[in-house]
């Protein structure tokens, strides 16, 4: 689709505000792993609208985000790692999708986009499970049991998903995490702007810091080299451990226990509603998980309700 009366400016021009937006996203609060994630699509954007011919920001109009949407639901492919070569799932478009949308409406707050294109343009419906999948605690249980607590990677890997399940930290915030982070004397760890750029102290459980300590005295030292720096968590070539391989990771261990639903944030729901389930307070939870709203930690909340009412009616002579 060429654009009418677009001019000779550089074709770099959409291009170069992606920085300007991001650092008004970093004061705005925005986690590291958002601002990395918001750069990746951006860049893809930027690329597709470069192909349609579109080299500065006030040429977008409706028709763009439309056949951007279309390329991505129909065209766009997964460049590597385990879904290589696979379409986009519906809740990664609709993330890019809103991604791509919330740069537009920078441009035209800013003035650079006169017309605002996203008028008419509503971000596509996608089928949200209704049911989280949330392990129960033997399958949690089971799930660590079947790393072998030695050999240098499976103690990493121990500690680290102990670490998840004790904490509910996010893959991302863990793979933040520094050794300096990390206090087994009193048992907590410092969660250095993790989502929304906020700080938090979670405490880890007496088996977690068992592992930790483990994985740091033995584990550790034969992984990390200098380009790893403080990182607490290391991979085989020495250096920071990301938030993809935790999940990578995670994959590799679920297949032994049959558990094909499980990921890293899968440790997450379980904290959370194995907490509520167990009497913590619904504002303890919020807090340990770093949630800004207190209704979004009442999710787990309606989930325990949910289950309580299904054994109910199940086991009560009366349910």
């Amino acid at each position: 689709m060429e654009n009418e009366g677009v001019g000779g400016l550089d074709s770099e021009g959409i291009r170069e505000l992606i920085p300007l937006y991001l650092q008004e996203r970093r004061h705005e609060g925005r986690s590291r792993s958002t601002l990395c994630q918001d750069r990746s699509v951006l860049h893809l954007f930027a690329s597709f609208l470069e192909k349609q011919r579109v080299c500065e920001p006030r040429a977008i109009n409706r028709r763009h985000l439309e056949a951007w949407q279309d390329h991505l639901r129909e065209v766009y492919r997964i460049p590597h790692g385990r879904r290589k070569g696979q379409a986009l799932r519906s809740t990664t478009v609709y993330g890019w999708l809103a991604r791509s949308r919330a740069f537009v409406g920078f441009l035209v707050k800013t003035d650079r986009l006169l017309v605002d294109p996203r008028g008419g343009f509503l971000l596509p419906r996608y089928n949200r499970s209704r049911r989280l999948f949330i392990p129960t605690v033997d399958e949690v249980r089971a799930f660590l049991e079947s790393i072998p607590p030695c050999g240098q990677l499976a103690l990493r890997d121990r500690a680290l998903f102990e670490l998840l399940y004790s904490t509910g930290l996010r893959a991302g915030e863990a793979s933040h995490l520094d050794v300096y982070d990390l206090d087994l004397v009193v048992g907590t760890v410092c969660v250095r702007e993790g989502k929304g750029g906020r700080d938090r102290t979670v405490p880890v459980g007496s088996v977690a810091a068992e592992f930790l300590a483990r994985y740091l005295a033995t584990a550790r030292p034969l992984n990390w080299t200098p380009a790893a720096g403080n990182a607490l968590f290391v991979t085989k070539r020495g250096r920071r451990m990301m938030g993809y391989s935790v999940s990578v990771q995670c994959a590799c261990w679920r297949d032994g226990v049959r558990l094909p639903q499980m990921t890293p944030h899968s440790f997450r729901h379980a904290v959370a509603t194995h907490m509520l389930a167990g009497g913590a307070d619904v504002r303890q939870v919020q807090e340990l998980l770093g949630h800004r709203e207190i209704t979004t930690t009442n999710l787990y909340t309606h989930l325990v309700i949910s289950d309580l009412i299904r054994v109910h009616r199940k086991s009560h002579p009366r349910g």
